[in-house]
């Protein structure tokens, strides 16, 4: 089994500003399990590179933090 923990669970900003989220995978050993998938369900809105979101419009989006495989 392993865990995805993510630091800060939820943010708020401007138009123009940015928030920076951590996520990692760790297994049972806490060994960490590499790089994590971020992804925007409305980049319109808030766009997201390697846990830096930058909010690009107004309104209200989810941003995720996810890892498939191993490694």
């Amino acid at each position: 089994a392993w865990t995805l923990t993510l630091t800060p669970r939820s943010g708020t900003a401007n138009v123009g500003q940015t928030l920076a989220f951590t996520a990692k995978a760790a297994d049972a050993n806490n060994v960490d399990l590499g790089a994590i998938d971020w992804s925007s369900a409305n980049a319109s809105v808030a766009s997201v590179a390697n846990g830096t979101v930058t909010c690009n419009a107004a309104g209200t989006t989810s941003i995720t933090a996810s890892k498939t495989a191993y490694g």
